[in-house]
């Protein structure tokens, strides 16, 4: 019976706003509970996550088996190598 109401389901929508490395995090552990159990963490802490924190990609690396580069790009990016040989000179 309805009241009127329209009831939305909420399911899925978070993945949306989480960043890939997470999202490759969650799927190489086997899902958000068990990278939460291997992180020794609450399922619903894991869940809350945008990105990895920085504080926790190394766990989380060892957790899920995901390169530190692929999970938080933003702090281990590999440092860029110019082709421009004015660029070299020290």
């Amino acid at each position: 019976m309805s009241n009127g109401r329209r009831v939305y389901s909420t399911r899925g929508k978070g993945r949306a706003n989480k960043e890939a490395g997470l999202l490759l995090a969650i799927k190489g552990a086997g899902g958000t509970a068990e990278l939460a159990r291997r992180l020794g963490v609450s399922q619903p802490s894991v869940s809350n996550w945008l990105k990895v924190p920085a504080e926790r990609v190394v766990d989380v690396e060892r957790a899920s088996g995901v390169p530190r580069i692929q999970l938080r790009p933003d702090l281990f990016a590999q440092p860029r190598r110019s082709s421009d040989p004015d660029e070299l000179k020290a």
